[in-house]
């Protein structure tokens, strides 16, 4: 996976430029992270089960690709359970998540 850092990083900034060109607002708040972040989630499992089903990938790659998801969502949740008493923590955890989320759907994408 480390291999793939650089690549994935190059993409991410290649798609958040994308985005600002394109005039799409970034998340501003806490709720709109956690409504993107979800939303990746659920995109991510989405290509997941389709380049597996594509035979692009294996049935132990996708299985850890799941795993991570599972894990990232998880970290969602924490995220706002500690918002609630740490809100600058909880919004870094979200950003950490949405991060990690865009690399796992850039590298899904490369798959297709």
């Amino acid at each position: 996976m480390r291999k793939y850092v650089p690549f994935i990083a190059a993409i991410i900034v290649v798609l958040i430029a994308g985005c600002a060109a394109l005039g799409v607002p970034a998340a501003d708040t806490f709720n709109k992270k956690v409504v993107s972040a979800n939303a990746i989630i659920e995109s991510a499992a989405e290509t997941n089960e389709a380049v597996r089903a594509a035979g692009k990938i294996g049935k132990e790659e996708s299985q850890k690709i799941h795993d991570q998801l599972v894990s990232i969502a998880a970290g969602i949740d924490i995220a706002r359970e500690v918002y609630a008493t740490n809100p600058t923590e909880a919004t870094n955890r979200i950003d950490a998540a949405i991060v990690a989320l865009n690399a796992l759907n850039a590298y899904l994408g490369s798959k297709k």
